[in-house]
């Protein structure tokens, strides 16, 4: 992975340096889940920071109503759909549905975590 410059998890981890984020995943290891979850939030909420200047697209929205989310998309990037949206629609599936009790998080970062990922969708 190093040859292609992925650092983002396994043993060459380098993490992104978001601002925060030292602050966020001091206290977890690399192995655990809250770690992640930690790395996830300062990620998001860059992101978020800067919402005004990016398209925020929800993965699960334009599953369960492709044809709908794929057009909402376009018509943000002021793009044609060119006839071919039906076809890209018909690829998408629904995803599947995550189980969070198979992990035990910590519960400031589960709650941090589920207050930002709504403000994501709402925006």
């Amino acid at each position: 992975m190093a040859d292609l410059g992925h650092y983002e998890f396994g043993e060459l981890h380098k993490p992104i340096a978001f601002p925060g984020l030292d602050a966020l995943i001091s206290n977890f290891d690399t192995l655990t889940i809250d770690y992640w979850l930690a790395y996830w939030i300062a990620a998001f909420d860059y992101i978020y920071a800067r919402r005004d200047s990016v398209i925020l697209v929800s993965y699960e929205d334009i599953c369960r109503d492709g044809e709908r989310g794929l057009r909402n998309v376009l018509k943000k990037l002021g793009i044609d759909n060119g006839g071919v949206l039906q076809s890209a629609a018909q690829i998408l599936r629904a995803p599947s549905q995550l189980r969070y009790t198979d992990f035990e998080i910590n519960p400031d970062l589960g709650k941090r975590a589920e207050v930002l990922y709504e403000s994501l969708l709402s925006h």
